[in-house]
């Protein structure tokens, strides 16, 4: 993945009843847990 893709957020995430869209801001290699994905909905929560 990279910046600016488009990816569905799975409702154990979110809290919500639904799948929702977002769009991927930050892709991170973080050395403890691996590589850590940011993603914006289109509400500009993260």
């Amino acid at each position: 993945m990279k910046i600016g893709d488009k990816v569905l957020i799975s409702p154990d995430r979110t809290r919500r009843p639904q799948w929702i869209s977002g769009t991927v801001i930050e892709v991170e290699d973080n050395p403890f847990v691996g590589i850590v994905i940011s993603a914006e909905t289109e509400d500009k929560k993260i």
